[in-house]
């Protein structure tokens, strides 16, 4: 991944990301946004220190090895990697009602894209087993929303709060703007209707 800018500006993206956003763009201390891990521990900082390294991590890795689950694709991994950075330092972007200058603390948002990656995994294998001939091209705009309701119906990981809050972040207007073509086609109010079990049972 070069220094040139990942995704397509928009005025909305431009308020929010004002110096861009390439592969060298820091998310945290220790981590830019092309790495596969996003490490947000830093012992400088007193608020961090009570939480374990664990909890304060976000494991981009698309080897299946490594995370358990099926690889993503990449547009895929691009997307949510720019769904997190917005969701860390900018979530009015994302959420709605959101107070504009507000972010949020590392654990709230590795504990929702540890929810949120294992069940895109999950999807993922089970467009695979259906012989949906997913590639590497295949992205999120291929997934419908019955794809989601199916992939629920064996999912009882992680927490359902959150995943629903992902998967409607994941339908503003900034994911759309900034994907290309390659944001989800669901829209939130398909999400408020899905049947997702309320477990915090872990991945």
């Amino acid at each position: 991944m070069s220094n040139q800018a990942l995704f397509s500006y928009s005025s909305e993206l431009e308020f929010f990301l004002p110096a861009g956003m390439t592969a060298e763009t820091r998310v945290s201390k220790e981590s830019c946004f092309a790495d596969d891990v996003w490490d947000f521990c830093d012992s400088a900082n007193a608020r961090l220190n009570a939480y374990t390294p664990s909890s304060l991590t976000i494991k981009w890795s698309r080897l299946a090895s490594e995370t358990g689950y099926a690889p993503l694709p990449w547009s895929t991994v691009i997307l949510l990697k720019l769904f997190a950075y917005l969701y860390l330092h900018a979530p009015a972007s994302v959420v709605p009602r959101c107070k504009r200058g507000s972010k949020n603390h590392p654990v709230t948002v590795c504990r929702l894209l540890k929810t949120l990656l294992p069940f895109m995994g999950h999807l993922q294998e089970k467009l695979q087993l259906d012989g949906a001939g997913i590639s590497d091209a295949w992205t999120l705009a291929d997934v419908t929303g019955r794809h989601v309701r199916e992939s629920l119906k064996d999912w009882d990981c992680g927490s359902g709060p959150d995943l629903r809050r992902a998967l409607i972040c994941l339908t503003s207007s900034i994911s759309h703007q900034a994907g290309e073509g390659y944001a989800p086609r669901w829209t939130a109010a398909d999400v408020q209707t899905l049947a997702i079990e309320a477990t915090t049972k872990s991945y």
